[in-house]
């Protein structure tokens, strides 16, 4: 309502617009004027006074369109009124030497407005493009804001915690407790509110946890002598960059409101590993560690690159992250006989929980 008289007084076809989305409004809640003041008018941070006039303004419009059959749709005979007078002030720019800009302009969009009033119901050329232009700004209502809660850029912190899971005969030789962690920081840029694109750069640890009991390759490799030994791990560190999309499922939800999102990402990464040995007794020693940093026996891939996806609801998500390269490779001059011994198969697949700050 006090929208609704600033813009009669500096600008009649913007009044139009927003008398025709307050239409809208009084539909959306049914015609009934207990809904729009419960639900709607309640919202705004207006004292009890403007309140109680703004409820009285809606009950008008509520009458008004019950009485003149616009519960489903056209328009209040006010809003014609209003209309029929921007039809008026066009046929007398038009038909004025005053205005030649207006002139050229019009004649230059007409076959558009032809076009569209062929395709709508629309009575006249000032209806068409009056709605057009409620239509243009209903859609840029998806366009993000520039700061803020869905801003065109967001950036934020997060962790995930994840365990390695064979997919295949070969990796089995991984004990299913290996975990995974991540830390890092994405960087997203809207295009609407439904859509992004980001990129994310990361830290991550991936543990992979060897059956104490039974001798690998790389025991063999290194001559690890097995009693005694407590717990056999393969660690592998990284530095990961992502480049992946996001789509917004539902708008807002949650204690931070960022409601329901799935990720779709390719990354790359930069690595180095470290096999490690843990015995609880060796020799007279209660316990002992040997660490073998970078094993210079295998042929290790530096670079490793994937797949990720995350369905995440407000600030707490799943993932899952697919690893298309293997770790490390086999030294085939080792032994000729049997090169695939040397491969150590770890998991490529990922599954955990991320935090989101």
């Amino acid at each position: 309502m006090f929208i609704s008289r600033e813009l009669r007084k500096k600008n009649i076809a913007e009044y139009l617009l927003y008398m025709w989305q307050v239409e809208d409004i009084v539909r959306a809640y049914g015609c009934s004027l207990s809904r729009i003041r419960r639900e709607y008018i309640s919202q705004f941070d207006y004292t009890d006074e403007q309140k109680e006039e703004m409820t009285d303004w809606y009950g008008d419009l509520v009458r008004m369109m019950n009485q003149e059959g616009c519960r489903e749709g056209g328009h209040l005979q006010i809003n014609r009124v209003v209309m029929m007078q921007l039809e008026e002030l066009n046929a007398q720019l038009l038909a004025s030497a005053k205005f030649p800009f207006y002139n050229s302009e019009y004649y230059r969009v007409l076959p558009y407005i032809v076009e569209l009033r062929s395709r709508g119901k629309d009575k006249s050329e000032s209806e068409v493009l009056a709605n057009r232009y409620n239509y243009s700004r209903t859609a840029a209502d998806l366009v993000p804001a520039k700061w803020g809660k869905n801003a065109e850029w967001e950036g934020g912190l997060y962790l995930m915690y994840g365990l390695d899971v064979p997919t295949q005969s070969k990796e089995k030789v991984v004990n299913l407790w290996s975990p995974a962690f991540h830390v890092g920081y994405r960087l997203i840029h809207a295009f609407t509110k439904s859509y992004k694109i980001g990129l994310g750069v990361e830290y991550a640890l991936g543990n992979f946890n060897y059956p104490a009991d039974k001798s690998n390759r790389l025991d063999q490799l290194y001559n690890i002598n097995q009693n005694g030994i407590g717990k056999k791990q393969y660690r592998h560190n990284e530095f990961a960059f992502e480049l992946f999309q996001r789509v917004r499922i539902t708008p807002t939800g949650g204690l931070v409101a960022n409601g329901i999102h799935w990720d779709l990402g390719l990354y790359g990464s930069l690595g180095w590993d470290k096999y490690g040995v843990r015995y609880d007794t060796y020799n007279y020693a209660s316990s002992a560690r040997i660490d073998i940093r970078g094993p210079h026996n295998l042929d290790n891939n530096l670079f490793n690159w994937g797949f990720t996806t995350r369905l995440t609801y407000d600030w707490i998500g799943i993932y899952a992250r697919y690893r298309m390269t293997d770790l490390i490779l086999g030294d085939e001059k080792i032994d000729v006989i049997s090169p695939t011994a040397f491969h150590l198969y770890l998991p490529r697949l990922e599954v955990g929980l991320q935090i989101c700050f």
